[in-house]
């Protein structure tokens, strides 16, 4: 059942954060940390099981960029463009986005115009939406 998947990708968020914060980052169940793909912005989590990368977006921006402007523009292109170079490596993986608040706005919105599969804990919203 969906719900059931839910625990993995909110942990995969969790470890995100624990790599901002210096901390050790786990590996979640059969998906490995995979630390070259991974930087303060995402963090990417591979299983070779079942063919899935997923990249978790965790971000720690200011409130005047949540409206797309700023840091919150760039990490949308940045997810855009690290999602364009996992797909580039791994043509045979599909792609997973997770984040908290703001990135879970981020992956939803990129999910939806991608047509990615996405799970976002808490996403933020904006005026506009």
């Amino acid at each position: 059942m969906l719900k059931d998947e839910y625990p993995k990708y909110a942990d995969m968020v969790k470890q995100h954060y624990n790599l901002h914060q210096n901390k050790d980052v786990k590996d979640v169940g059969d998906y490995k940390f995979i630390a070259d793909n991974s930087d303060e912005n995402s963090a990417v989590f591979k299983n070779d099981k079942n063919k899935e990368l997923v990249e978790t977006a965790s971000q720690f921006l200011d409130v005047p960029n949540i409206l797309g402007q700023g840091e919150f523009g760039e990490l949308v292109k940045d997810t855009n463009d690290k999602i364009d170079s996992l797909k580039n490596s791994n043509p045979d993986f599909d792609i997973v986005l997770s984040g908290h608040s703001r990135s879970g706005k981020v992956a939803v919105d990129i999910g939806k115009d991608r047509d990615i599969k996405t799970y976002a804990f808490n996403p933020a919203s904006l005026p506009h939406d």
